[in-house]
């Protein structure tokens, strides 16, 4: 291990390297609003709420119609492999959520309220980009890069100069399988104790009903 020079990633192991995101990326804040223009060609956008409750961008979601310009489309069309954080937030550690395009999308433009990172995938695994924003110590910098008091924003200037890690593609790549291949068992087991709460809330609700109407005799039972 070395020391990385970057006072809340800490130490990483000595043939990695750490790199600011405007090195390894672009970044292109949104300006693309929800209205409608005559004058615009129609688009599919990505907003706010389609970033911050999902991980991954498909097709599957229920993006909103909308317009925007041709400069638009050209600066702010989402491909595979980019990145899309929330830049605004009630609060500043809830801030540069990400989420990440994980296939080909159709028309689809970045609203506003959001950033679109686009990865170099010569020098960074878009997927291991992503998931670096979504450690806690990668995204501690977010936190105090946002300016605002009842309101939080993020610049251009904070994302790009955020730092992170950035060890050899073949091992970003290996990474990133084996946090998708853990994150999935916890999503299984998640969803089963998921399915388990409901049965239990629904003998619960049904416990209720049949002692409150009579159906189950409780008396002389012990408590």
């Amino acid at each position: 291990m070395k020391d990385s020079g970057v006072e809340w990633i800490g130490e990483i192991p000595e043939h990695w390297d750490v790199e600011k995101i405007k090195h390894i990326s672009q970044v292109k804040p949104s300006n693309v609003d929800k209205k409608s223009k005559d004058n615009e060609p129609p688009v599919l956008l990505c907003n706010y709420t389609d970033v911050y409750n999902n991980e991954f961008i498909t097709m599957d979601l229920d993006f909103m119609k909308a317009t925007a310009s041709q400069d638009q489309i050209k600066k702010l069309s989402l491909d595979v492999g980019d990145i899309i954080i929330t830049k605004d937030s009630e609060s500043a550690d809830d801030i540069a959520v990400p989420a990440i395009v994980t296939e080909e999308l159709e028309n689809v433009v970045c609203g506003y309220h959001l950033a679109v990172i686009k990865p170099n995938s010569n020098i960074v695994n878009p997927k291991f980009l992503f998931r670096s924003f979504e450690s806690d110590r990668i995204n501690k910098q977010f936190e105090l890069g946002a300016n605002g008091v009842t309101r939080f924003g993020l610049g251009s200037y904070p994302i790009n100069n955020a730092w992170v890690c950035l060890p050899p593609l073949k091992e970003q790549k290996e990474i990133t399988d084996y946090i998708d291949n853990e994150t999935s068992k916890i999503f299984k087991a998640t969803d089963k104790i998921n399915k388990h709460n409901e049965l239990l809330e629904e003998y619960k609700t049904s416990l209720i009903h049949h002692v409150v109407t009579g159906k189950i005799d409780v008396r002389g039972e012990e408590i």
